[in-house]
């Protein structure tokens, strides 16, 4: 799970036994709210003040405090809650009250600035996935193992509605910003968009992946209102929505049409995006951690409304919010490091640094020197680091985990190597494959740029030399990619 903080500056997830909060902007780590001996299983943070609630493996329910500037957190007070761990949390939108699902198929409700429970539901037969509040009323919603959603209504204290639309697990529950309509997704392909009040199906639609989560759009400023479709709220838009899912592609919808409005462009053949597992809205703040400023848009900065997607394999992806354009990626995970190759070469749009009068540093007071920094992990993905912003791009396009790196003397082209026998050339500042070698028939171990660099453009290598399982050293000619005058051909294999 992943969340926001109330003023957006700041990502929160779990890692183990601890709370992360991390600067959107800068990747950075400001602190970390630890539960010693418990590893968590839940959290949500309170919708306008900076506390937070925590559900750990021991069953336990904690209550926090924590302080941006000074990084630091405080155990408020903490209570027993369900016979099993508590699988998600929720808040209401007062932030009095919190909800947990549980696995041992119950649902609860807290008051928790007095630290006890109000209200417990049952009635999944399983495992409770997903709890969630409806904005405006004292109801909240559920999904469970058994696919179905139940409405609660904490005044009478009974299930109000039974939504049973889906053939598997409903993972994404969504409410409209007026409470009336709900949207829900699962396992199943499926989108369905009920009217929360009469329990009534208002329209499904099929999506060809598994839906992991959703996100509705803020409703534009007040205007003149559009009667057409379902809106997200009494001023009269249509109700838009993103969806996340299996695919790793971001797409936006509207409630009632079957048309996708807009989607992230397919990767190309042979290539396959990591899921997204969460998926939220968030608007990063002017301001720094503790009154600093933040870093200009160019490097490092962020602005306006931003979709933020968590993918399978841990990692944040910033999205532009109206054009779902990546504009930075922050990696929460690396596991096993094989490789790593410092480069010279900076990111397309960010220019070089170099010394100023008498070895004086540049404005932006960050030293001369590598520019970035790849890293071959135990994945079959290449990792790009800006070493200024710490941001990083994803090099995909291997198929098995890649084993090492090559850089040209440049920097400009970086080799590949891995396990699925092929050898790939990236440019390094705009992060595109330029070239693959294909010869080998096992995984290739070894791999390095030889002869000398061409140009115009200057740092063009013309020879790679790679060695594999295979018992075999290969010696590949690059100038049919980068040509004799070091011009780069389109991207082909060699």
């Amino acid at each position: 799970k992943v969340a926001a903080t109330p003023d957006g500056a700041l990502l929160a997830c779990t890692c183990g036994e601890e709370l992360s909060l991390v600067d959107v902007c800068t990747g950075k780590l400001v602190l970390s709210v630890r539960t010693e001996g418990d590893d968590l299983t839940a959290f949500a943070l309170h919708p306008h003040r900076p506390e937070l609630v925590t559900a750990g493996r021991s069953r336990l329910v904690r209550h926090w405090a924590y302080d941006q500037a000074g990084r630091t957190s405080q155990q408020l007070r903490s209570w027993k809650a369900h016979k099993l761990p508590a699988v998600d949390l929720a808040y209401d939108e007062t932030g009095t009250l919190a909800a947990s699902a549980g696995a041992d198929g119950a649902v609860m409700v807290f008051d928790v600035p007095k630290g006890f429970c109000t209200h417990v539901f049952r009635g999944h037969a399983g495992v409770v996935l997903r709890v969630l509040f409806q904005p405006g009323q004292l109801r909240l919603a559920s999904s469970g193992n058994d696919h179905s959603i139940r409405i609660w209504d904490l005044n009478s204290r009974a299930c109000v509605q039974t939504l049973d639309g889906h053939v598997a697990v409903p993972r994404a529950l969504a409410f409209s910003a007026d409470g009336r309509l709900l949207l829900t997704g699962g396992a199943d392909q499926i989108l369905n968009v009920w009217e929360v009040e009469a329990g009534k199906l208002r329209s499904s639609l099929t999506l060809l992946e598994s839906i992991e989560s959703i996100a509705i759009d803020p409703p534009p400023p007040a205007g003149p209102k559009n009667s057409a479709g379902p809106k997200n709220s009494a001023e009269g838009s249509p109700l838009s929505f993103v969806t996340a899912g299996s695919s790793g592609l971001l797409r936006r919808w509207v409630a009632g049409s079957n048309a996708c409005l807009q989607a992230q462009p397919s990767p190309p053949a042979g290539i396959v995006l990591p899921g997204l597992t969460h998926l939220l809205h968030c608007r990063p703040s002017p301001p720094g951690i503790g009154g600093a400023a933040r870093p200009p848009s160019g490097i490092g900065g962020v602005k306006g409304l931003l979709l933020v997607g968590v993918t399978e394999d841990h990692n944040f992806l910033l999205h532009d919010a109206s054009s779902l354009h990546l504009t930075r990626t922050i990696v929460g995970y690396n596991d096993e490091i094989t490789d790593l190759k410092f480069i010279a070469v900076p990111p397309a749009g960010i220019p070089a640094l170099t010394a100023g009068p008498a070895g004086q540093l540049p404005p932006l007071g960050i030293p001369p020197g590598p520019a970035q920094l790849a890293v071959a992990t135990n994945s079959d993905q290449i990792r790009l680091f800006d070493l200024r912003q710490m941001g990083c791009r994803l090099l995909l396009g291997h198929t098995d985990v890649v084993l090492c790196l090559s850089a040209s003397k440049s920097g400009a082209v970086l080799a590949s190597a891995s396990k699925d026998a092929t050898v790939r050339l990236w440019d390094t500042s705009t992060g595109r494959a330029v070239g693959r070698c294909v010869g080998h028939t096992d995984a290739v171990g070894a791999v390095a740029f030889g002869g000398k660099e061409g140009g115009p453009p200057a740092g063009m290598p013309h020879v790679l030399v790679s060695a594999s399982k295979d018992r075999t050293m290969k010696r590949w000619d690059l100038t049919a990619l980068f040509g004799r005058g070091g011009k780069r051909a389109a991207g082909r294999d060699t």
